[in-house]
């Protein structure tokens, strides 16, 4: 969609040698090529994932991610919520239910 909404920061536009994958759903790997891209160009085990709305597209694309067996680690203070119920309930769902591993920003480390 070319919307506002959908429009990607200053900050994080891609590079020209940067793979986007457009997302259709709330769930980021719902009709896309996401899992081929990391699995077979990227080689990726480990998907940090961050945005926004935390109880919708954060939490269905970390569930689809530990579902295809990816482990998925979820910076705390690199997501949002519409209000408070919604994030530590997405919180609790990706913790508990696929497992996933939470954390701060600052305590995501890249290899």
């Amino acid at each position: 969609m070319d919307t506002w909404g959908a429009e990607i920061v200053d900050e994080l536009k891609p590079m020209p040698s940067d793979i986007v994958i457009r997302k259709r759903r709330y769930d980021a790997f719902f009709g896309t090529d996401l899992d081929y891209v990391l699995r077979h160009v990227v080689h990726a085990t480990n998907l940090v994932i961050v945005g926004t709305v935390a109880n919708i597209c954060v939490l269905h694309t970390a569930g689809s991610a530990a579902l295809n067996w990816y482990n998925v680690v979820v910076p705390i203070d690199g997501i949002s919520a519409l209000n408070e119920f919604d994030y530590y309930a997405a919180l609790r769902q990706i913790s508990f239910l696929y497992k996933g591993t939470l954390t701060k920003v600052d305590g995501v480390k890249f290899t």
